[in-house]
Order: C-alpha cells, then structure tokens, then sequence
C-alpha cells in the first residue's frame, strides 16, 4: 500500500525552492501562475484577433458594395478573406504559446538540473 506524501515527510533542505506544495498533483514553478489581468489579456488577445478581421471584412466589403453598386461581391470577399485572416493569426498565436511553453520548460529543466547538482 502506497502511502501520501507530506510536507512533514521532508527537512526543508529536502524541498527544491521551485515547489510550493508538495501535495498538489501539479508542482508549481514560481513565476508561472497566471494572475487574472494576465488570463484577461491573453482573452482579449485571442478574441480579438479571431473576430475583428471578418467583421472589419464585412463592413468595408459592404462599404465597397454600396459605393460600386456590384451587388454583395465584395462583402462576401472579404468576409472570406477575414476569416482566413483571422484563422492566421489565431494559428500564429498557437506557434508563439508554444515556442514559450519550450522555452519555459527548456529553463525549468535546466535549474532542475543545477538544483540536484547542488545537492
């Protein structure tokens, strides 16, 4: 029978700077907790670029229409090419949030490495 680990199981020499909570199923690294301003941003960020491309395709597409009198031809275009656009940058985002994320844990396994050389 496998027994829970306890904070009290360990010296504190024994827990590594970088874990808050031994108990949490997920250790924690400091500086990576996203506070709420921060989840906030990447929101914004993402609905933003995933809604204003089409919406800005629509209105200058229908813009075009009334100024050309060439029925719904633009507004469809660039409708269209919004979400292209749109689905773009949202793909871009994806690739950045990953480049980070490596980059992160690349770090992270390094001062783990330096943490147990240490001891």
């Amino acid at each position: 029978m496998m027994m829970a680990i306890r904070k009290e199981d360990f010296q504190e020499e024994d827990i590594p700077e970088t874990v808050k909570d031994p108990q949490s199923p997920k250790i924690w690294r400091k500086g990576e907790g996203q506070g709420g301003l921060s989840l906030l941003a990447k929101v914004t960020t993402i609905s933003w670029n995933l809604a204003l491309p089409p919406i800005g395709g629509a209105i200058l597409g229908y813009y075009i229409d009334g100024r050309t009198q060439s029925g719904i031809t633009w507004t469809l275009s660039l409708l269209v090419l919004g979400v292209m656009v749109a689905f773009s940058n949202l793909y871009n985002l994806y690739i950045e949030h990953g480049r980070q994320k490596k980059n992160q844990d690349d770090q992270s396994d390094i001062s783990d490495k330096e943490l147990h050389e240490e001891k």
